[in-house]
């Protein structure tokens, strides 16, 4: 399977009341200079709106750019996944999934509330670099992995079937050869016996012959 592509990752925090809303840890993967910035800027702008951070899952795409942002919140915290259009819709809600359950388990959200922009950049972007590998190379697409091997399933019924037809076409052809070499026997049968009939006929007549010229020899010596 080709290598999928995830440019960045990122985790964020939420605070209605305090309206305290930043990046914690962002992860990019091959990706530099104006692109990376862009990207930034753009998780940035989306977690300072109030109408997007309120939805619970999210999924918007840039015409321009070919953008693809997943998105999702649990409580106060924010989830962030940038991709292109090529990437797989039914592995974002497993990847977010796994963002969330590893950032959960491993940093304790009352301990976090108050993290400035950042502040998990050192302890959670390996965390975030691990996950981008993963579902990158396709190894966490388990649907995919089921469509590709129903697809060989199916690929070698066609196979088996194509060599099926093949073999009954081999075999068609074999008895219809058999059937006309029948009928030229049966053909050369019925010339053989009118051939004979022929034969035995001409001899009679042959016969006749030889009998009315010997009787009329005789005939004419004893005249």
């Amino acid at each position: 399977m080709a290598t999928l592509r995830l440019d960045t990752l990122a985790v964020g925090r939420y605070d209605e009341l305090s309206d305290n809303r930043v990046l914690l840890c962002v992860y990019q993967q091959r990706l530099a200079g104006k692109t990376a910035a862009f990207q930034r800027d753009t998780l940035e702008k989306l977690v300072a709106n109030d109408n997007f951070v309120k939805n619970i899952n999210f999924m918007i795409t840039d015409d321009e750019t070919k953008m693809v942002i997943f998105y999702s919140r649990d409580q106060n915290m924010l989830y962030f996944a940038i991709t292109d259009e090529q990437f797989p819709s039914h592995m974002a809600a497993p990847l977010l999934q796994d963002i969330k359950q590893t950032f959960n388990s491993r940093f304790n959200p009352i301990a976090i509330r108050n993290l400035a922009v950042n502040g998990l950049q050192s302890e959670g972007s390996p965390h975030l670099q691990r996950i981008a590998r993963e579902f990158a190379s396709g190894e966490r697409d388990k649907l995919g992995k089921v469509q590709r091997d129903v697809d060989d399933v199916k690929h070698q019924m066609d196979s088996n079937i194509n060599k099926m037809l093949e073999h009954q076409e081999r075999l068609d052809n074999v008895e219809e050869g058999a059937e006309q070499l029948v009928d030229g026997a049966k053909k050369f049968e019925r010339q053989s016996d009118n051939l004979a009939h022929q034969f035995c006929c001409r001899q009679y007549i042959l016969l006749d012959m030889w009998l009315f010229l010997s009787f009329e020899s005789v005939s004419l010596e004893l005249f």
